[in-house]
């Protein structure tokens, strides 16, 4: 559901109030609202303002997570942190998302996988897939994280402390099969056609943990 008339009005940001939540949480929660952002780069009604505030949105998590792990009450990182939520979240609701939304929404809702955890691994493998199709729109992840796009996003995610494979969260490999049946059933629009045995293969490498090569 989108319409202006259920937008707050007013939204306050206070970066003192999120010094007391664990850094776990706060990495898979940074990177739960990064995959919003790499998902509006190449959203089939993406605008040049909105890929702005998902290239900004990236770049503020990238300075940010760092330093809210090495010291949890930097007030400066968290504020970081903070502002990457505010442009990763408003374009979220600017555009639409794709295959990766759809997957976390499949995990979460049929094996009822953590949220943020589940974005945090997924993000790396589902940029990976697509870049393979739009190469150009997801130039600025590479760009911002090194190395490949699902790459560069595993190597942070493994720098930070984030989780990396979907079997520690719980999923055994024969979930494997209905995850991916349910996932291209009534599938998100994605900017590289899928089938049953792709989204498989995909799923297989995040439930291992191993990091992609595109």
């Amino acid at each position: 559901m989108k319409d202006a008339r259920i937008l707050p009005e007013v939204v306050i940001y206070d970066a003192t109030l999120t010094t007391g939540l664990p850094v776990g949480l706060s990495v898979t929660s940074g990177l739960n609202a990064m995959a919003h952002a790499v998902e509006a780069l190449y959203a089939q009604d993406r605008n040049p303002i909105s890929t702005l505030m998902a290239v900004e949105g990236l770049r503020a998590f990238r300075a940010a997570l760092p330093e809210i792990i090495a010291t949890p009450s930097d007030l400066t990182a968290r504020a970081g942190g903070l502002y990457g939520a505010w442009l990763c979240g408003t374009v979220l609701g600017a555009v639409g998302m794709a295959l990766h939304h759809k997957i976390c929404h499949t995990l979460g809702g049929t094996f009822d996988t953590p949220h943020a955890e589940t974005h945090a691994i997924m993000l790396p493998h589902t940029a990976a897939f697509n870049a393979v199709a739009v190469p150009e729109l997801l130039q600025p992840v590479s760009e911002i994280f090194g190395d490949s796009v699902g790459g560069g996003l595993w190597d942070f995610a493994k720098s930070i402390g984030a989780p990396r494979a979907l079997r520690d969260l719980g999923l055994t490999e024969a979930d494997l099969d209905k995850a991916s049946q349910v996932a291209v059933e009534n599938p998100y629009w994605n900017p590289r056609s899928i089938d049953r045995q792709s989204i498989r293969a995909l799923l297989q490498q995040a439930w291992e943990g191993r990091r992609p090569e595109n």
